[in-house]
């Protein structure tokens, strides 16, 4: 059985070969035809809400589609306006104009008033609050232009979140945990500072 969440994240890697649309259109499609108000409305396992995890985010406008990066592949929100309350007082704010069925195409993308040339947020943008502005037409803008995606640090292509191994999942004092890859030769890397690991 193909999992429902691999198809749905599968729909965010248009963007990493700078076909927006195509994202836009398959995230588009997903929101419209697959959740449904009702008691039985998820498709698939909810698995601990990642089912609705995905809807909220994607019905937004973005989706943290790599674990362990700060980047948001940019979809297409649902709503011309939704604004999400955020735990430092900040407020952040998604606009669309144009984002009905058929216009999948971005015309223009701005963050913060400035045009924005990349297919991701960062979680940093987020949390400092403003406004992330999406305008979608039917056919491809010949000014848009997309940089490419950033590499994940010490790999050309994603691989597996590490294992975390301990003598128990609950404690109440000190535990010793250790970070370990799930295949013998890989080597982890990490940082708890967002600088580059070492």
């Amino acid at each position: 059985l193909f999992p429902y969440t691999t198809l749905f994240r599968s729909a965010y890697l248009y963007n990493y070969i700078g076909k927006p649309e195509k994202t836009a259109s398959l995230v588009h499609r997903i929101l419209d035809s697959l959740y449904f108000p009702t008691a039985d409305g998820l498709p698939g396992n909810e698995d601990c809400g990642q089912m609705s995890a995905w809807y909220v985010f994607s019905a937004l406008g973005f989706y943290p589609l790599t674990p362990g990066s700060d980047h948001y592949a940019i979809g297409f929100p649902i709503f011309e306006e939704s604004s999400l309350k955020l735990e430092n007082g900040k407020v952040f704010t998604v606009r669309a104009k144009g984002n009905n069925k058929g216009n999948y195409h971005l015309q223009s993308l701005h963050l913060n008033g400035k045009p924005l040339s990349r297919l991701w947020i960062t979680h940093a943008e987020i949390m400092n609050g403003g406004e992330l502005s999406f305008v979608f037409g039917n056919e491809t803008s010949k000014r848009m232009t997309f940089e490419p995606f950033p590499k994940l640090i010490g790999s050309p292509v994603p691989v597996p979140a590490p294992a975390i191994k301990a003598p128990s999942a609950p404690f109440k004092e000190q535990i010793f945990v250790e970070v370990v890859p799930y295949h013998p030769g890989l080597r982890v890397w990490y940082t708890t500072d967002n600088s580059d690991p070492v």
